[in-house]
């Protein structure tokens, strides 16, 4: 029953407030408004040195009325989180570019995890100007970066599963 949870395990939960694109030097970015509410196991499992890693899944469509849409690009970023237990410290790192923040708590983990700003999504060229495209961003607590032994419990409890729902929005150049 401890593997696989009980009925009053609360799962975390991830709600995206607000996604918005940018151009800059030609490349679309995003900035995403998270509000990220963790399980109590998943805090502990992270405090006692298991990392955990969130994927941002990204997808541009152009919408057509006569079929499925077209697929115009997809991305995707990571972010890991870890905790240094000598300096009591979180680790919060964007694993596509390495950059790497230290915070001193974890509410400030979650401050910096749910306002995410200028993530590099795909190049204008992709796009023609004054077509309307469809934008769709889900984000996710990636159950296979944990460690191996750890997953089968993860599959099976309600306590890993965080994600979002898709957010969308229209996107035109």
């Amino acid at each position: 029953m401890l593997l696989f949870g009980g009925q009053g395990v609360h799962a975390g939960n991830i709600s995206i407030h607000d996604a918005r694109t940018a151009i800059i030097n030609d490349i679309v970015h995003l900035d995403l408004d998270l509000d990220l509410e963790f399980n109590p196991d998943v805090i502990e499992a992270l405090r006692s040195g298991i990392a955990i890693e969130f994927a941002i899944d990204i997808e541009f469509n152009r919408p057509r009325w006569y079929w499925l849409n077209a697929e115009v690009a997809r991305g995707k970023h990571r972010f890991r989180i870890s905790f240094l237990p000598l300096s009591e410290q979180y680790l919060l790192t964007n694993v596509v570019t390495g950059d790497r923040q230290t915070l001193p708590s974890f509410d400030d983990v979650i401050t910096a995890l749910g306002t995410l700003r200028s993530l590099p999504l795909a190049e204008v060229s992709n796009f023609k100007a004054g077509r309307k495209y469809r934008c769709a961003v889900q984000v996710r607590l990636d159950i296979e970066a944990l460690p191996a032994p750890m997953r089968p419990l993860a599959y099976f409890s309600r306590a890993w599963r965080m994600a979002s729902d898709w957010f969308e929005w229209d996107f035109q150049l």
